[in-house]
């Protein structure tokens, strides 16, 4: 289910899933003109008992679901993982052709939600959950679990006003990357940056839409599922496969060349990893993987000639993208000088 209203992209063939309407190319935040249910995803909430007294409490109309992964044992406790979703008495709006108003509403979205899911129910939500493109599917478990829970409770539609805002309040966003030893941690405004200082994100913006990706994977000996010849999209297992409910999945990610026009892509299928794009699965790639021969560092190899397609024989500096001497310590990103930028 997706409780969002998209635009159609001109020239772009559509498809419609559960209420939305957007493009087959993607249904990206940026295309989102309205929300019209507030859902929260809890990762490891207080018991069922407790949140469904407080949920009665309320006089909201609330869909309450376990999800997946309910019940699973972390350090010797079985956590609780569920949903919440209230429909909006009107659609929370916003503003499509002013892409920093459309920033500020989907921050204000995000904000809203967390504010209200403390308020009105004492408890933290996934961050993730509040993307004004997230989606929440119909309740599931394991076959034949029977630690599993579902329930709607009657009452009045939510309004937006009931979620508390308050601008001078708002936070950067926190992103969720995995550490040198492979634990995510949350990093306020960090930029998804290689151990040795290799800045993804101008690496992406200057050659994004040359990079072979699907060659890339197949350089590093990733397993692959399904690799349609000739194409240059392919089905992978994911960089982040621990985070999933299913492990071994190497049906999770799908992965598409950059065709010159448009940057390449690395999109995960799993909820768990909706919060993280194509670069922070890169840089959960060179948590512990081994490189090939003849590599020190992921980020040479992502500067191979061999996997651009460029007419011309262009292939990135590698060192016009370091933002700090890893030998240096430090760990503050671009808290070194620079040794290059992006031109």
């Amino acid at each position: 289910m997706v409780f969002a209203r998209a635009r159609v992209l001109e020239g772009n063939p559509t498809c419609q899933y559960g209420g939305a309407i957007y493009s087959q190319r993607g249904r990206t935040i940026h295309d989102i003109e309205a929300v019209t249910v507030a859902g929260l995803d809890i990762d490891d909430g207080p018991e069922l008992t407790v949140i469904i007294n407080r949920l009665e409490a309320l006089g909201l109309f609330a869909i309450l679901y376990t999800t997946h992964s309910h019940g699973k044992r972390v350090d010797g406790r079985a956590i609780n993982k569920y949903r919440i979703l209230f429909p909006l008495a009107v659609p929370f709006e916003l503003v499509l052709g002013d892409k920093l108003n459309h920033r500020q509403r989907c921050a204000e979205w995000r904000f809203r939600l967390a504010t209200f899911a403390r308020a009105a129910l004492g408890i933290d939500v996934d961050e993730s959950g509040g993307d004004v493109n997230r989606l929440f599917y119909t309740p599931r478990h394991k076959p034949g679990a029977k630690d599993w829970f579902c329930a709607i409770f009657a009452g009045r539609a939510l309004h937006v006003e009931e979620m508390p805002f308050d601008p001078d309040a708002m936070q950067t966003r926190q992103r969720r990357v995995p550490n040198k030893d492979g634990e995510v941690v949350a990093f306020s405004g960090k930029r998804p940056v290689l151990p040795d200082g290799f800045d993804l994100v101008d690496w992406r913006r200057d050659w994004g839409a040359y990079f072979k990706v699907s060659t890339f994977f197949e350089f590093m000996d990733w397993d692959f599922g399904k690799l349609p010849s000739g194409t240059g999209e392919a089905r992978i297992l994911c960089p982040m496969d621990e985070n999933h409910s299913v492990p071994d999945d190497n049906q999770a990610v799908w992965i598409r060349d950059g065709d010159r026009t448009e940057s390449f892509a690395v999109h995960c299928h799993h909820a768990s990893c909706a919060e993280f794009g194509a670069l922070d699965r890169i840089v959960a790639l060179g948590v512990e993987i081994d490189l090939p021969n003849g590599y020190t560092a992921l980020s040479e190899v992502l500067c191979d000639p061999g996997l651009y397609s460029r007419d011309d024989g262009k292939f990135p500096d590698h060192d016009r993208y370091l933002r700090w001497d890893p030998d240096e310590d430090d760990d503050e990103c671009g808290a070194v000088s620079p040794k290059g930028g992006a031109q």
